[in-house]
């Protein structure tokens, strides 16, 4: 489990316009310091974000099932190589689209610029079940 989710972080960290966010922001440091600090720190949230979303995805899986990471350009997918039941796969698939949206509501009381890179996982809802539906239409998941 933890090759895995070291393997599911470093392929995340390594997608490099994830970073451009908080590189366009470096030359705000120099005339808006404390606005710096909140953009930089949501800024730094969007790769955290996408790191946490996809080991959400292997952790609600079982410890046998034998899964791959691959890295597309910008996205990162989880294939599932064994099998496992439609209805544990729709849980690990959209689990993660919706528990870090509920954080980014409860952080959107204290600082809305800090909720947004985490309320955007609610766009991967339709991705994650588009790629459910498939993996179980092709006999994957």
């Amino acid at each position: 489990m933890r090759e895995r989710i070291a393997y599911t972080f470093w392929t995340v960290l390594t997608i490099k316009a994830l970073w451009l966010p908080f590189i366009f922001l470096l030359p705000l440091s120099f005339i808006w310091f404390e606005l710096f600090c909140r953009l930089g720190v949501a800024a730094l949230l969007v790769p955290a974000g996408v790191v946490l979303h996809e080991i959400l995805h292997i952790l609600f899986l079982p410890d046998g099932v034998p899964i791959e990471v691959e890295r597309h350009t910008l996205f990162v997918r989880v294939h599932i190589d064994g099998y496992l039941s439609p209805i544990r796969s729709l849980f690990a698939a959209l689990l993660p689209g919706m528990l870090l949206p509920l954080f980014g509501m409860l952080v959107y009381v204290v600082d809305p610029i800090l909720a947004l890179p985490l309320l955007v996982h609610m766009l991967s809802l339709p991705v994650d079940l588009h790629h459910w539906y498939v993996g179980v239409r092709d006999g994957d998941a």
